[in-house]
């Protein structure tokens, strides 16, 4: 234990958005699969977890070669409804959708929930 402790310590955080992004695009490019960068966006925006992020990641490309779809926003849609994702433009983005999002991903409930809830006096 003791050379263990005398060594460099470094904690490893989990990837941000820019760096799930490219470990998409990567495996993307090894598997000779042309990822569009919106659906990369999309994925990395929906998923903190690496390791998850490469499991929904295949997915993808399972439920596009098994149902004959472009990766685009019809498989979005189906993936969308078993991951519960959060489907917003990555490029126009307010204020206002990236605190929902956040905030809904950090309790994990629902964003129509989170509508429901009306301000009292």
């Amino acid at each position: 234990r003791s050379r263990f402790e005398g060594g460099l310590t470094v904690d490893i955080g989990p990837p941000d958005f820019e760096l799930r992004a490219a470990i998409l695009l990567i495996k993307a490019k090894q598997r000779g699969i042309d990822l569009p960068i919106d659906q990369a966006k999309l994925l990395a925006a929906n998923v903190d977890d690496t390791r998850k992020l490469e499991g929904v990641f295949l997915r993808v490309l399972t439920e596009s070669q098994t149902k004959n779809l472009a990766i685009d926003e019809e498989l979005e849609k189906i993936i969308a409804g078993s991951y519960n994702f959060v489907a917003f433009p990555i490029g126009n983005n307010n204020i206002e959708s990236i605190v929902v999002v956040e905030i809904t991903n950090s309790y994990s409930i629902e964003i129509c929930d989170m509508h429901s809830f009306t301000m009292r006096d």
